[in-house]
């Protein structure tokens, strides 16, 4: 970020990293949509965990079975 007087801007690099941060926002909520739309059509229990072991752990082996 780049500060001139009061004010914030942010450099060629926060405006990229601002840019990725959008997409995997936008990412993540159309996966919560998707999961959602899934649980209203099936009558299957859902479980969801967080952190960096879930991902590489859980999430990759639901993705497979």
């Amino acid at each position: 970020m780049i500060r001139e007087g009061k004010g914030l801007s942010l450099t060629v690099y926060g405006e990229r990293l601002y840019q990725h941060g959008c997409l995997l926002d936008r990412s993540y909520r159309q996966a919560m949509q998707d999961i959602d739309a899934l649980k209203r059509n099936h009558c299957q229990t859902l479980v969801l965990e967080c952190g960096h072991a879930w991902s590489h752990v859980v999430l990759f082996s639901l993705m497979q079975s």
